[in-house]
């Protein structure tokens, strides 16, 4: 990102970050907290996304499905949203592993560590992405 670079895409990529940072902090503090790593990786797949779409001005509305984001993307770039595509896998945790009585299958800190591993992706072919 440049100086010229819009401020709002600026703070999603700003906040994207930060969620990616409590993703692994989060793990790395305890495998207690492996919900909530796999909650920020999502919310870092998720605002990463967010602030490419902004960046090419294209409008999205609050969600946090993955494939409604990535469909979004690919109206633009078609390689980028294939390349992100397993961002797709990260819709779940973005709301079920939130909560005790939505959790259907045990969060496993493999889970959460490929969740974060994932989020890193998107967020740098994202920021990639912008210089192009």
């Amino acid at each position: 990102m440049t100086v010229t670079t819009p401020k709002i895409v600026q703070q999603w990529f700003k906040y994207a970050r930060n969620d990616l940072n409590m993703a692994k902090a989060s793990l790395e503090l305890s495998s207690n907290y492996k919900n909530i790593s796999a909650f920020h990786s999502q919310q870092c797949a998720e605002k990463a996304v967010k602030g490419y779409l902004a960046f090419k001005k294209i409008r999205f509305h609050k969600t946090h499905n993955m494939t409604e984001l990535l469909e979004l993307i690919s109206s633009v770039d078609a390689k980028l949203a294939k390349n992100i595509s397993k961002a797709k896998t990260l819709t779940i945790y973005a709301v079920i592993y939130r909560y005790p009585d939505a959790e259907r299958k045990p969060m496993t800190v493999a889970k959460a560590k490929a969740a974060s591993k994932i989020a890193d992706h998107v967020l740098n072919m994202c920021i990639e992405a912008l210089k192009a």
